[in-house]
Order: structure tokens, then sequence, then C-alpha cells
């Protein structure tokens, strides 16, 4: 009995081991297989830098990019600031009130004619006719007002310039030629030549030339007035042998000799109701002619008087060594400017450094001097109260 009890457990304890053995031998076979699993993410999924590299370069453009795409005429440059200059060049369109231009007069100087008292060699107007004239600027105070009045009647007139006085405003010369006018020349610093040697008056004449011409950055016309009417017979035959026209005065302004814009116009009307036509005379650097202007000009449409503005046919040479020399001043000036801004406001640009004639200007030219008249004070700022 004992050994079927005995019998019986061991059969049992049989039957229960073989599951477990059954179960410990199906789970090796699951464990070699899950151990690719485990090492297959490290070959099928790409790292995190791999991805970043198969991104496409061309999806986010570079800022440099979008930048070169804005509009490039959203912001207009710095050194374009004057949008208003083209009106000044538009045409003038002269109100039923304005003078305007009557006619214009081109003038052929090849034989260095000369105009107005008392040459009287050309007689170029006709009764009523008057050539408006401005002396000794730019003065921009003065002068810009002097061109205000001339825009708002659609005249023209004619600038004889001093070089010094356009070394020292460029812009100002500028101006004159913008509103249409004729820039003539009126000598480098306004000395009385009479007083000068033939040289030093020959320098006067061609450094003028050549600083208003560099000032206003084109040819001048061949138009010349002597200052103070103090004509030379060597100085015209110079002129004439340059093909440069000789201009005086039928009517003067005396707009030195006050502040009295309604004397300067008293005078002015005076004088053309007796010689009937003419050039006339102003200073563009006198407050009186610049306050006379307006009503001047009003006056000259009411009583039936006309614009004659004069051209010439061709323009002027200068000489390069006298171009040199007014190369100097300007670069003097700029110069000046640039370290001193107060330097802006000059009445005018000293003369210092210029008084040596050039080796064009040494060949032997005859003297004229006339000796019957004392000429006026050789200092310019005294000058300029006179002719």
């Amino acid at each position: 009995m004992r050994k079927f009890l005995a019998l019986g457990l061991a059969a049992g304890m049989f039957l229960a081991w073989l599951p477990r053995a059954g179960a410990q031998e199906g789970d090796a076979p699951e464990a070699r297989v899950s151990e690719p699993r485990v090492s297959a993410p490290s070959v099928s999924e790409p790292s995190v830098s791999e991805l970043r590299v198969s991104e496409p370069p061309v999806s986010e453009p570079p800022v440099s990019e979008l930048r070169v795409s804005e509009p490039p005429v959203s912001e207009p440059p710095v050194s374009e600031p004057r949008v208003s200059e083209p009106r000044v060049s538009e045409p003038c369109v002269p109100g039923a009130d304005a003078l305007g231009v009557a006619r214009t007069i081109e003038i052929d100087t090849i034989a260095g004619p000369r105009f107005g008292a008392p040459f009287k060699d050309q007689d170029i107007l006709a009764d009523g006719e008057v050539v408006l004239t401005f002396d000794d600027g730019p003065l921009r105070a003065y002068s810009q007002r002097v061109l205000e009045a001339l825009q708002a009647h659609c005249a023209k007139a004619t600038f004889f310039v001093v070089g010094r006085m356009a070394v020292s405003d460029p812009e100002m010369v500028r101006e004159y030629a913008r509103f249409g006018h004729t820039v003539g020349i009126h000598t480098w610093s306004h000395q009385n030549l009479h007083r000068l040697t033939p040289l030093r008056a020959r320098t006067e004449i061609e450094l003028g030339f050549s600083a208003v011409q560099q000032a206003l950055g084109k040819p001048v016309a061949p138009f010349f007035r002597f200052p103070y009417l103090a004509d030379t017979r060597s100085m015209m035959v110079h002129l004439q042998e340059r093909h440069i026209a000789i201009f005086s005065i039928d009517v003067d302004s005396k707009d030195y000799r006050t502040r009295n814009a309604e004397a300067v116009h008293r005078k002015v009307m005076s004088d053309l109701a007796r010689v009937k036509k003419g050039i006339i005379l102003f200073h563009d650097i006198q407050p009186s002619t610049a306050k006379a202007l307006p009503g001047l000009l009003a006056d000259l449409k009411a009583k039936g008087y006309r614009i004659v503005h004069l051209q010439p046919k061709a323009d002027a040479t200068t000489m390069a060594e006298f171009d040199a020399m007014a190369q100097q001043q300007l670069e003097r000036r700029q110069a000046k400017v640039a370290s001193e801004p107060l330097a802006r406001r000059a009445f005018t640009w000293p003369s210092s450094g210029v008084h040596a004639e050039p080796a064009v200007a040494r060949e032997r030219v005859r003297s004229t001097h006339r000796h019957d008249q004392r000429p006026p004070s050789q200092d310019w700022f005294s000058n300029a109260t006179r002719w």
C-alpha cells in the first residue's frame, strides 16, 4: 500500500513538473527572436543630425536674399535731396500783368562789339526796349530776392559776376543759370583797371572768367563789363582779340547811393522817360535794388516797356593757367567751409595769393592808362558802394 502511495506521489510531482519545463524551454526561443528587435532601431531609424541634413536648404532663404528683394526705390538716396530743382528750369509762362521777354537777341562776339553809352557802336534796341543787367554779385541775401522778382515776371537779365563773389557762393552762380539768365564777367576782384599795370589788369579779367566758369560748372557768356565803367584802351584791345563783347550802360539806377527803394524806382523811370530805351544798371548786392525791383518791374509793364534778353552766339573760352589758379581758389574755399562752417557766410572771398601774373600773361601789353581822372578807392568794399 505504501508503495502505491509513493508511486502516486511521484507521478503527481512528475506531471506538475512537465508544464514548467515546457514553459522554460519555450522562453528561450522567444528571447532570441526579440534580440534583433532591440538592435533594429539603431539601423532603421535615422538620427536627429541625419534628419537635419536631409532638409532642403532652399526652404528658408537667407536674410540677405530677402533684403535684395525689397524695392530699392522706397528710400531715395541722400545725395539727391533737391526734388524741387527741376521746377526752376520749367518754362515760365507770364500772366497778363507780367513783363515776360519781348524778344531775345543773339550776340555775335567774334569782333569784340561794344554796347551802351558812350560807345553807341551797336544800336540793337528799339524805343521802349530795355535790357536788365546786375553787377557785383552774387550776394545771396539780395541776389535771391532779385531772382524771385524777375521770375515773378518771367523776365530775363544779364548778371556780370565778380570772380571772388562766385568762389564765395558757387551755388548762387548756378541759380542765375537755372533761372535762364545770362552770366557775364565783372573781373576777379572788382579793381579799377586804370590803377593796375596792363599785366595785372589782364589777370583780373582772365581770372574772373576762369573763376566764374568753374563756379558755374559750364562755359559763361563772352560778355564783360569794366568795374566803374573804367575801360582802358589796352584792355579793350585785349577783349576784342579774345572775342569778348564789352557792355556799358544807358541808365544808372544809382542803387549804391541809397537804401531807399523808392529813390531807385524814381531814378530808373525818370531816366528811361528821357532816353526811351537802353541797358539799365543795377547791383544785386544792394538792398535797395532787392526792395525796389518788384514794384519797378510792375511799373515797366504798366508803362509799356519791353524786356530784351541778350544771349551769346558762342561761349567764352578760358586760359589753362588761369583755370588752375581759379581751381586753387575754389579748393581753398571748400576746405575753409569744411573746417569752419561759418565761413560760408563770408561776404566775399579774399584775393590773397592770386596777384602773380601767370606765364601766359607775361607778354608785352601796351599801357594806355588815363591820367586825366582820379580813380576811386582800391578797396573792394569801398568799390561795392560805387559802380
